[in-house]
C-alpha cells in the first residue's frame, strides 16, 4: 500500500493529488468516506482527478488569481506524511518560491524551500493568503 495527500476542487467530490501516488492502484481509498475513482490522469504534468462519492459536501480549493507567484513569496504545504507512523493528523510546513523553473529549466515546475515527507505528495501549496486550496480531513489512501 501507498499512501500521499490531496484536496478537494469542486463540491461533486473531486480531489486533486499527483498521478504518481496513483499510478500503481488497483483502488483508491479516501478514509473516512470509502473508495474514490480514477477520473483523469496526467502523467506528463504529474495529476490525477479523483471522484469520491460522499454525502457532505466539502469545500473546495480556493485557488490564486491574478498575477502567479514569484521568487520569495511566502508559501505553506500541508500533506499527511507517513500517514499512522508519525501522525494520523496533517502536517504543515512553510518555506519560500525559491525558482519559478524546476529541473532542465522546466517552467511547468517551481522550486520551494518548504519541506516535503513521503506521504505529501498531492498536497497543496498554499500561498500567505490561504489560497490554494483546502487538504483533506484525512489522507489518501491507495492499493497497489
Amino acid at each position: 500500500m501507498t499512501t500521499g495527500s490531496g484536496f478537494y476542487v469542486s463540491r461533486s467530490g473531486h480531489v486533486l493529488t499527483n498521478a504518481h501516488v496513483v499510478e500503481q492502484c488497483r483502488e483508491v481509498r479516501i478514509p473516512p468516506t470509502g473508495t474514490a475513482e480514477i477520473v483523469a490522469r496526467d502523467d506528463a504534468s504529474d495529476l490525477a482527478l479523483l471522484k469520491n462519492d460522499i454525502a457532505n459536501q466539502p469545500i473546495p480549493a480556493i485557488f490564486r488569481g491574478g498575477r502567479g507567484v514569484q521568487p520569495g513569496a511566502a508559501v505553506v504545504v500541508i500533506g499527511f506524511p507517513l500517514q499512522g507512523i508519525i501522525s494520523s493528523g496533517p502536517s504543515v510546513t512553510t518555506g519560500i518560491i525559491s525558482s519559478l523553473a524546476g529541473p532542465s529549466n522546466d517552467r511547468r515546475l517551481f522550486q520551494m524551500t518548504a519541506p516535503i515527507h513521503p506521504g505529501s505528495s498531492g498536497g497543496p501549496v498554499l500561498d500567505d493568503a490561504g489560497n490554494g486550496a483546502v487538504p483533506l480531513s484525512r489522507t489518501v489512501s491507495f492499493c497497489g
